[in-house]
């Protein structure tokens, strides 16, 4: 399988950390959106005005044609009407649809380049998606309510003027001031709405914790602390969310009620028209039904505020995660060359740590060799494949093709190298979202490297399975093939598979080992593995042994390494043993 670079990736925008951006890369779908929404919102009013010719023809005993002309034209109002609604919905939702598969990709791409990929957890990106899905919606819901709302408004009210002048101006005074009040009330929705969003947050990680460490609460009898905790949580979130969905819902019909209070001036002087024989019965209940209307949507304002202000809270807090890649790393990474790593007098240790975990480590590796790397426990196996991604500081150099490695950019490492911890890293979104990180083309392949094919057919939703959080509702056996098949589908030359085999078994781990030797000969691959089953077929080992650092075939250090081989000896004992 050669390197990806022919792939389909999300639509890129100039300035993905612009709201106003999104609605640009979409601009066709956009003006879909802003014709139809004119057509039905600006000329919603005609469907009433129609009603009021065919009350008419009923009240003033106009004749069977009279009465069917003025239904038809009605029915036809209403058509047209109701058939520019139904595109603008289907287009609003269309927008919605892109714009969220676009802010995903960019920030599955820029956490992708966040320094420290041991920091990078499933739980931050479960909220930076989270907050993408509630960025989108509050994005949909203000283009529908610019229409449905604003546009809407806009109509009935130049409708209306063209009625009557004076009694429009009379009643509809108190519609802005419905607004007003609707206005000033934002600060406190924002509030509340941002506390609700915080606890919730909160809750979820503690979900995630509670069930992560489940055992060992009850082993030291501590689960009823933790229980009687994560209860008050809820009851937390219960109370914030009540109270944000009291000032974002419930306020509604006050706002309306304000407004709609010129109904009596409606009432009134339009009555008087009607009994003065200016008016008909007719258009006396087109411009009720209208100013009715009107009101109604005046206390939906405020709905048309509620959204904007959750879209701004989730785009303040997904912002930061859609900085814009600067062109010069962009074209940097463009014509990547095939990768091979050198290794120079590698030192490093924690930070904070004075003890050297590695020391002089100096090795080289062609492009579609495999390396193997182990060692005793905590000898520093999974501390070295960080410190080759370049997220931990080291003395000494590691290049890839040339290129110094703490020289480059955190974007630009994140382009050729390839990290699969031991830790899965999953978030919560479907085994499809997890793999492509936000990329569109089709997985099937790399499903199979990685054997799970079949398992995925058996799953109902099939590659559209969300995986929950950290990955809990799969084995752990599907957790680390779906993170082996997350490194395996990026374009990079270098691999680095932290005990990619830890829970397979060994059937699986031939399987899929077969399958790197076959489709993946033109990466350099650097498998960190306390399992050593293939060890014997690899071009060069590294051992990190308790007295120091062996390097050389497996038979160079069968004899000269006594740690390598008695670990590799037992483990065919008992692998032996097995069988």
């Amino acid at each position: 399988m050669a390197l990806n670079t022919n792939k389909m990736r999300t639509k890129k925008i100039k300035q993905p950390d612009q709201m106003a951006s999104y609605w640009f890369c979409e601009w066709p779908t956009v003006l879909v959106i802003l014709f139809s929404g004119v057509l039905f919102n600006g000329f919603a009013s005609q469907i009433m005005i129609m009603q009021g010719k065919l009350v008419d023809t009923f009240v003033y005993e106009k004749g069977v044609q009279e009465i069917t002309r003025a239904g038809s034209l009605f029915l036809l109002v209403v058509l047209w009407i109701q058939g520019m609604r139904a595109v603008k919905r289907y287009s609003v939702r269309v927008f919605a649809n892109r714009t969220m598969k676009t802010m995903r990709g960019q920030v599955y791409q820029n956490l992708l380049g966040v320094d420290g990929r041991d920091k990078l957890q499933g739980e931050m990106i479960n909220r930076a998606i989270l907050d993408v899905d509630y960025c989108v919606e509050g994005m949909r819901k203000v283009t529908t309510e610019v229409f449905d709302t604003g546009v809407l408004m806009t109509g009935y009210f130049i409708t209306m003027l063209g009625y009557q002048v004076r009694i429009t101006l009379i009643s509809c005074i108190f519609i802005p001031i419905a607004i007003g009040i609707a206005q000033v009330l934002k600060v406190k929705i924002v509030a509340c709405v941002k506390a609700a969003r915080s606890q919730s947050s909160k809750v979820s990680e503690q979900t995630y914790e509670n069930l992560s460490h489940m055992t060992l609460y009850r082993t030291y009898g501590v689960g009823d602390i933790y229980q009687k905790r994560y209860v008050e949580e809820l009851k937390q979130l219960e109370k914030l969310s009540v109270k944000a969905e009291v000032f974002e819902n419930s306020m509604q019909p006050i706002y309306s009620t304000i407004a709609s209070l010129g109904v009596v001036a409606v009432l009134y002087c339009a009555g008087n028209l009607v009994s003065q024989g200016i008016w008909t019965i007719g258009t006396f209940s087109a411009y009720l039904g209208i100013f009715i209307a009107l009101t109604i949507k005046a206390g939906k304002v405020a709905k048309l505020f509620n959204s904007y202000q959750k879209a701004v809270v989730s785009w303040k807090r997904v912002q930061p995660y859609l900085q814009p890649v600067p062109k010069e790393e962009a074209e940097d990474c463009k014509d990547k060359e095939k990768v091979c790593l050198m290794v120079r007098n590698l030192s490093f240790s924690y930070p904070g740590d004075t003890k050297q975990q590695i020391k002089e480590l100096s090795f080289q590796a062609q492009t579609g060799t495999i390396i193997g790397v182990t060692g005793e426990v905590a000898s520093g196996k999974s501390a070295l494949g960080l410190a080759l991604t370049g997220s931990l500081p080291y003395q000494g150099s590691v290049c890839v093709h040339g290129l110094e490695l703490r020289d480059l950019t955190a974007y630009q490492r994140s382009k050729r190298i390839s990290y699969m911890g031991h830790r899965t890293m999953l978030f919560s979104d479907s085994i499809y979202q997890n793999i492509t990180l936000g990329d569109t083309l089709d997985i099937t392949s790399v499903l199979m490297d990685v054997c799970m094919t079949e398992e995925i057919k058996a799953m109902p939703d099939g590659q559209n399975t969300l995986v929950g959080n950290g990955g809990i509702r799969l084995s752990g056996g599907q957790q680390a093939r779906i993170a082996l098949a997350r490194a395996l589908w990026q374009p990079s030359g270098l691999l680095i598979l932290d005990d990619p085999f830890s829970a397979v078994d060994k059937t699986t781990e031939k399987e899929i080992m077969a399958n790197l030797r076959t489709h993946y000969f033109d990466r350099t691959c650097i498998l960190i593995s306390h399992r050593l089953q293939f060890f014997p077929t690899l071009e060069h080992i590294i051992f990190l042994g308790k007295d120091g650092i062996y390097q050389g075939t497996h038979e160079e250090l069968i004899k000269k390494c006594p740690e390598y081989a008695t670990l590799y000896c037992l483990q065919e004992t008992k692998g032996g043993a097995e069988q």
